[in-house]
């Protein structure tokens, strides 16, 4: 698990510098496009984990918000907690998105960012870089339900056509 999660910062460490070097010839105008674009597909994946919540766990939620005892509510979170974690990660990426938009205009009025205005496209692109990868991975978290779903109806679909099969057997004898 250490090494996985090693190799995660590398790649986000690599991906930051990248976008760096490379962002701070991407002019703002296009670099807002991309923050559009990831805050639609924060939209996108909010859309997909509610569907999917309330699809797979119609009643943990309200659950939840009942008085129950601790062991009950943390069962019912150990639950929905893999649902949560795209949702909590568009979350994320959302507020820098919307941070980032708002600050943007303003900083292009002070003095220093106007002298150094490469550093902050530099740092901007660093940003949509490295909030793209969290995205990416928000939407893989995201088909993970949709795996299990379809594993698990494939594995009844299975079960039904052995009864099946056997019901017929006992028939024909």
């Amino acid at each position: 698990m250490r090494i996985l999660n090693f190799a995660k910062i590398i790649v986000v460490i690599v991906v930051f510098v990248g976008c760096f070097y490379y962002g701070q010839n991407v002019s703002y105008e296009i670099q807002n496009t991309l923050y559009e674009g990831l805050r639609n597909t924060s939209a996108v994946i909010f859309g997909i984990m509610g569907i999917w919540i309330a699809v797979i766990y119609p009643d943990v939620l309200s659950n939840i918000f009942k008085k129950k005892e601790r062991g009950e509510i943390e069962l019912e979170l150990r639950k929905v907690n893999r649902l949560l974690y795209p949702l909590l990660y568009s979350t994320l990426a959302l507020i820098v998105v919307l941070i980032v938009t708002t600050l943007a205009p303003l900083l292009k009025l002070i003095p220093f960012f106007i002298k150094n205005y490469m550093l902050l496209r530099g740092i901007s692109y660093s940003i949509l870089g490295v909030l793209t990868l969290l995205q990416i991975w928000a939407l893989i978290l995201a088909l993970i339900p949709g795996d299990v779903l379809n594993r698990g109806l494939a594995r009844y679909l299975n079960k039904v056509k052995i009864a099946d099969k056997l019901h017929s057997r006992n028939q024909r004898r």
